[in-house]
């Protein structure tokens, strides 16, 4: 699940919430803040913050946070110091908030996947069995080593089409490769 994490001061406190893609709220799909309880999801008291002053909600389309000011251009919200005086704006971590004179930060944007993690190609380990012999003599040279080798080490798809490959060749030349010649 996709999460953000928001910290901000008020008064002598260090106040955090964590706000997450499928939240219940007031108003489904979006957490609203402000300072009127009956119309917010987070309730900030500094009087400087209208009552309801923006919501934040992710956009699957974009993979993303995003903030929306419900203020138009009566004392809209500065995201990362440039005024947002209507519409949307992208959150990222480190992003900062600021409704009238309180200051929010996001200080942690996560996601429910887990991160893809690269690995660098390894050599294919080399078969110390020898590739059956082809009857015809214009056989591609070693293309049963090719598949063999391929249904070892690589992703079925490309077995696969040097498999398609080799009988192509093999009806061409009139001759089906057996299932033992395959298999070895």
């Amino acid at each position: 699940m996709n999460e953000l994490t928001l910290e901000w001061q008020e008064g002598s406190q260090l106040r955090q919430e964590i706000i997450s893609q499928h939240q219940p709220s007031k108003h489904p799909g979006t957490i609203r803040l402000g300072r009127d309880p009956a119309q917010c999801d987070i309730v900030l008291s500094h009087p400087t913050v209208s009552g309801l002053h923006i919501e934040i909600f992710f956009s699957p389309p974009q993979d993303s946070f995003k903030v929306r000011n419900l203020r138009g251009e009566s004392n809209p919200p500065m995201i990362d110091g440039q005024l947002l005086p209507e519409g949307e704006q992208f959150l990222s971590e480190g992003s900062t908030i600021q409704l009238g004179q309180m200051l929010l930060r996001v200080t942690e944007i996560s996601s429910g996947v887990p991160p893809t993690v690269i690995m660098p190609p390894q050599a294919p380990i080399r078969s110390s069995t020898t590739p059956p012999a082809i009857a015809s003599p214009t056989a591609p040279p070693n293309l049963w080593a090719k598949v063999s080798e391929l249904r070892s080490y690589f992703p079925l798809r490309e077995a696969k089409s040097a498999l398609r490959e080799l009988r192509s060749f093999s009806s061409e030349c009139g001759k089906r490769p057996d299932s033992s010649e395959i298999r070895k």
